[in-house]
């Protein structure tokens, strides 16, 4: 591969560390609560 793939100018070792980091998630993203998150809280806020 040499480096390259297809033409690509990626260098393997960055290709290598970008498949690692990636397959790992995202991390620090934040977390969208669940369906029934977002509907016990519209509840709760619908509430005298």
């Amino acid at each position: 591969m040499g480096g390259e793939r297809d033409g690509s100018s990626v260098p393997d070792e960055v290709w290598e560390e970008f498949l690692r980091t990636s397959a790992d998630g995202a991390g620090d993203a934040p977390k969208e609560p669940s369906a029934r998150a977002r509907e016990e809280a519209a509840r709760l806020r619908a509430a005298p």
